[in-house]
Formats: structure tokens, C-alpha cells, sequence
């Protein structure tokens, strides 16, 4: 049985534009400045609510938006990223040219960002002396 948007105990509340439970959520587009969906149940480990925290702390502008195909990409969004302009001629073209500007992460790179992360995470619990990193404990 597929979960309906009542089936989400945010649903009386909710004002994110993007749904997990939405039918249509391929058609549906998100600003920057909207609000995101919050619900543990239903919105955790997903690609695109990642994507979209990411991009409302580094768009450039709010006025201009993100779809699912761009959010649901495993790409690094850095700070100063936009979306497609509303009033745009051609948004399927748009659409084409900014995936084509924003390629996919390749599993190396995916892995490398692992790594890195994994790096930072153990520099922070050193310097907050809470563990020694593997490498340096000697019996």
C-alpha cells in the first residue's frame, strides 16, 4: 500500500512544496527560500532533501528554482549555486544546460568525499580529546 500525504504526521502543518509522498513530486519545483520537509518518517536518507538544505545555505539568489531531477543528483553544491529562471524562454533547455554544468559525482569521487569526511570527523573528536585515531594507538 502506497503512503498517502495524510499518512505524515507533518501533513496538517506542512508548507515544503516538494513531498516525499507526492504523486506528481516530477513535476513539482522548490525556491531556495521555501521551507523543506522535516519528517523523519518519510523525508530521512533522502538524495534531494540533502540537496535542497544544501543549496538554501549556498544558492545565490531565491529566485530561482530547483526541480527534482536537479536536487535528486549526487553533485557537490557549493556556494553560489542557482537554479532555472522562472521567466525563462526555454526551461526544458535550461534544464539541460545547467545537469550538463552540474554533472553527477563519479564513485570515486564519491568515495574520496567519504574519505575526507571520515579525515575531518576524526581530526574533531582528537582535538576534542575524546579518541586517538587508530593509526597512532601502538600496543
Amino acid at each position: 500500500m502506497t503512503a498517502k500525504f495524510e499518512d505524515c504526521g507533518m501533513f496538517e502543518n506542512c508548507q515544503a512544496p516538494l513531498c516525499p509522498l507526492d504523486p506528481n513530486l516530477s513535476r513539482a519545483v522548490w525556491y531556495a527560500d521555501e521551507p523543506i520537509c522535516t519528517s523523519r518518517t518519510y523525508g530521512a536518507g533522502l538524495k534531494w532533501i540533502e540537496n535542497q538544505r544544501k543549496a538554501k545555505r549556498k544558492a545565490k539568489r531565491d529566485n530561482t528554482f530547483f526541480n527534482f531531477v536537479m536536487l535528486n543528483k549526487n553533485i557537490i553544491i557549493k556556494k553560489g549555486i542557482t537554479g532555472i529562471d522562472p521567466d525563462s524562454k526555454d526551461v526544458a533547455g535550461d534544464l539541460k544546460k545547467w545537469i550538463a554544468g552540474h554533472p553527477a559525482l563519479s564513485p570515486e569521487q564519491v568515495e574520496q568525499k567519504r574519505q575526507a569526511a571520515h579525515r575531518m570527523r576524526n581530526k574533531k573528536d582528537i582535538s576534542k580529546g575524546n579518541k586517538q585515531p587508530e593509526k597512532q594507538i601502538r600496543g
